[in-house]
């Protein structure tokens, strides 16, 4: 965009911008940060019914130094054509004064600021470029890029007009703000010397007013002073009858106080005693406890003990049982062994006996069959030898029977032995049973006796922290007791001094100390209105105290 040849018309100029805005100016070489005053106007072309706008950029330190632009609407639809600008000629001045306001705003609140505005030379070293640019993380997007022209004379004696019209009316306004401000020194001036005036009168009014006043003041302080006198003669006299009152209530209540001291101290000593007694029952009582605890832990014992015998006792019974029922299964056994070996004795004697009828057969035969004399004789001879074989088989089952006779009998005593032992291993354990039984007895019996006697000893701790609290309360009376005595007798010294014969503070002491007495007879006779005396008591020791 090159330099218009048509001028702005200096009637129809108007101001539209005019802020100081911070420039990131590229060199060759480097890059500068510099404020600089941007400037735009609006208005029309000299001779012509065409809007046009003005840009002046141009530091303000250097009257020389200034970049300049002006273009009408035909060169505004160049440039928006070719960078994509969405708005009309009429809403880019305010759109343009926004990115200024936007670099202004991110350069004083942002670092680095993420928009800026940028000079830079061109690369024909024709004019600067302006840019303002946008900083992402991935490059510098530019919203806006206007080529800036050097300026010529006439933009240049436009511009120094500009700025003379400037100074002029800056000078002018000064010039109108000095001549206010020595209106206003005069005015203060004359206000001060008024001020002045008022002052002097002022000062010699208040000498005046502050001689009568300290006159008045001292008559007014000499009556005072007189009537506090009066006041003072009667307080005086009206305190030295209530003192001599209070001193006489004060000798009576001491008198009294040591009565009931010597009582309190009495009582003291008597629950001292007792408490002793009560210590040395309960020490008697937990030697008792510590022995039924050790007979306790005895017997604990002991049932222990016999438990473990009676388990081993049982173990024992268990192996006679298994062995009792292996002894009857061979005895079964050997019986049914010995009835099979009676069945052939039998089946033998019947053979011996059909045998002899044989033979006898045979001899009563042999005189009738003499011809069957060999048969009859080798059959004699094996009848015989039959014969004796079944005597040999019967002499070897009759021993063997007698074998089996005498193994049952010694089973069979076997059995009586085991039976008498397992009697007496049951007597045995029916005996620890009935010794448990008596052992955890006597545990239970031990056991009520020392929840008796724990419950005794509980008794006595609570009568024994009763009795504690007692004496800590009793003690407590006596030295707080004491502390009012103390007190009350340093009253009755000091009024000593004051008192006309000691024959009346002797007197006030004993009324003092019988009242003190009376009142400990009723805290002893009355436990539950302790708290009213001990209040009554204070009551009047502190109103012996104050006299």
């Amino acid at each position: 965009m090159g330099i218009m040849t048509n001028e702005m018309d200096a009637g129809s100029a108007r101001l539209l911008y005019w802020k100081s805005v911070k420039f990131a100016v590229r060199m060759t070489d480097h890059t500068q940060q510099e404020t600089m005053t941007v400037r735009l106007f609006s208005g029309s072309i000299t001779g012509k019914n065409c809007k046009m706008l003005r840009l002046w950029v141009s530091d303000p330190s250097d009257t020389r130094c200034l970049h300049a632009l002006d273009f009408s609407e035909a060169d505004f639809a160049g440039l928006k054509s070719q960078q994509g600008i969405l708005v009309t000629f009429d809403d880019f001045p305010a759109n343009l004064a926004s990115l200024f306001d936007r670099c202004i705003v991110a350069a004083a609140n942002e670092d680095p600021p993420l928009f800026k505005a940028c000079i830079c030379l061109r690369e024909d070293l024709s004019g600067v470029v302006l840019q303002v640019v946008e900083v992402s993380e991935f490059k510098l997007l530019a919203h806006l890029e206007l080529v800036l022209q050097p300026v010529s004379s006439t933009i240049a004696c436009e511009y120094l007009t500009f700025r003379t019209a400037e100074l002029v009316t800056s000078q002018k306004a000064l010039m109108q703000k000095l001549e206010d401000s020595q209106a206003d020194c005069e005015k203060l001036a004359l206000e001060l010397t008024e001020t002045k005036d008022t002052c002097t009168v002022l000062e010699s009014a208040i000498t005046q007013a502050s001689s009568d006043s300290a006159e008045a003041a001292t008559l007014l302080r000499s009556e005072l002073l007189q009537e506090k006198a009066d006041e003072l003669t009667a307080q005086r006299l009206a305190l030295s009858t209530e003192y001599d009152t209070l001193r006489q209530k004060l000798d009576d209540q001491l008198q009294r106080s040591h009565a009931k001291h010597a009582d309190v101290l009495a009582e003291a000593k008597q629950l001292t005693s007792e408490k002793l007694s009560l210590l040395a029952q309960v020490e008697d009582l937990q030697k008792g406890l510590q022995s039924v605890r050790t007979e306790h832990s005895a017997a604990i014992s002991l049932h222990s003990q016999l438990k473990e015998s009676n388990d081993k006792l049982t173990r024992q019974c268990g192996d006679l049982k298994s062995a009792l029922a292996c002894t009857t299964a061979d005895v079964t056994a050997h019986e049914t062994k010995n009835a099979e070996h009676v069945e052939t004795i039998k089946s033998q004697n019947t053979m011996i006996t059909s045998v002899e009828e044989a033979k006898e057969s045979l001899a009563a035969q042999l005189e009738e069959c003499g011809r069957k004399l060999d048969v009859a004789e080798s059959r004699l001879a094996e009848v015989t030898a039959a014969e004796g074989r079944s005597g040999q088989m019967l002499a070897r089952l009759s021993a063997e029977l007698r074998v089996a006779r005498e193994h049952s009998r010694h089973q069979a005593a076997m059995i009586s032995e085991l039976q008498e032992q397992l009697n007496v291993q049951v007597a045995h354990v029916n005996e620890l049973k009935s010794a448990e039984a008596a052992v955890k007895r006597a545990v239970e019996e031990k056991s009520f006796e020392s929840n008796a006697l724990q419950e005794q000893v509980n008794d006595l701790q609570c009568k024994l922290t009763a009795a504690h609290e007692s004496l800590n309360g009793n003690d407590q009376m006596i030295r707080w007791l004491n502390c009012q005595l103390n007190e009350a007798q340093a009253g009755t010294v000091l009024s000593r001094h004051h008192c006309s014969g000691p024959n009346t503070d002797g007197t006030r002491s004993e009324e003092a100390g019988r009242a003190v007495a009376d009142l400990k007879v009723s805290i002893a006779k009355t436990p539950g209105r302790q708290p009213v005396y001990r209040s009554r008591l204070a009551q009047m020791l502190s109103q012996g105290s104050h006299s």
